[in-house]
């Protein structure tokens, strides 16, 4: 067995132990320093995460790349600015994973929410839209209840056009 892999066997068995959290994230950010890759990124971003320590996080995942397949870069950061209520932050990122060519439902299922949350009700609105029209070039799709949730929280101003 290799010294990196004992290292990451050591890492992933730290990680695993609920009784040594911190100890994870040192260990990942120090491989981070070691090996600065996104994927090292990503371990301390999570590892970060699971602490709350969501500033860290954040530092962390903005140090991946902005891939698209799958579009992790933009998921993770999502999810943090929800998990912290960071709706206007969390609005931005998934208008950055739209401009950058992440023509996804969930993009706009997101950003509405999102912007929802951050009274933006017009574009809101346009993104409820954009993504009803991709659920809707689906052929034979299933009830979508994140679609349904949204259109009930849009209600209200969805009557008025």
């Amino acid at each position: 067995m290799g010294q990196r892999t004992r290292l990451a066997h050591r890492f992933f068995g730290i990680w695993r132990r609920r009784k040594l959290p911190e100890n994870s994230l040192r260990y990942f950010r120090q491989a981070a320093e070691w090996k600065p890759h996104p994927e090292s990124f990503e371990n301390v971003a999570v590892a970060a995460k699971k602490l709350g320590d969501f500033k860290t996080a954040e530092a962390f995942y903005l140090k991946c790349d902005k891939n698209f397949e799958p579009p992790s870069y933009f998921m993770n950061l999502s999810t943090l600015y929800f998990e912290t209520q960071q709706f206007e932050k969390g609005a931005d990122i998934m208008t950055q994973a739209i401009d950058a060519g992440c023509n996804d439902i969930l993009c706009f299922k997101m950003r509405c929410f999102f912007r929802i949350e951050s009274r933006d009700i017009p574009g809101a609105l346009a993104d409820f839209e954009q993504a009803m029209a991709l659920f809707n070039a689906v052929p034979n799709a299933q009830p979508d209840a994140i679609l349904n949730n949204l259109q009930m929280m849009l209600l209200p101003h969805l009557r008025g056009q």
